[in-house]
């Protein structure tokens, strides 16, 4: 009987730290707070406020007032950002393997940083 193949292991997950924060702004509902940590699954969101998000030595995310982003896949090898409103975005790439894409809804105005990401728009 040949030997059963074992699946690899799932990316390393990224946590995004809140380096920036004005105003009204919420994760899941709750009141953000300077220093916290953002994961996969978290919805944020601006009233009149905006937050910057940085992930890494050069990636990050900035979210405008009256703006939300969900961080539907936040990995080393997917990051995708369901986003609706105003959202600048600096990504760079951790692996050969990583994919960036950017979800745009039906009011969302995307900003590009950095020349280099390679991000999918939809």
């Amino acid at each position: 009987m040949p030997p059963v193949p074992i699946a690899p292991p799932p990316p390393p997950p990224l946590a995004g730290l809140v380096t920036f924060l004005q105003g009204d702004v919420r994760r899941d509902g709750s009141p953000l707070a300077f220093d916290d940590l953002i994961v996969a699954g978290s919805r944020i969101e601006t009233g009149q406020g905006k937050v910057a998000i940085q992930f890494g030595k050069n990636s990050g995310f900035t979210l405008a007032p009256s703006s939300s982003v969900v961080l539907s896949e936040f990995d080393n090898e997917s990051v995708v950002l369901a986003m609706d409103g105003e959202l600048f975005v600096d990504l760079s790439r951790r692996t050969d393997k990583q994919a960036s894409v950017v979800i745009i809804g039906e009011r969302g105005v995307y900003h590009k940083r950095l020349p280099s990401s390679n991000i999918m728009l939809h």
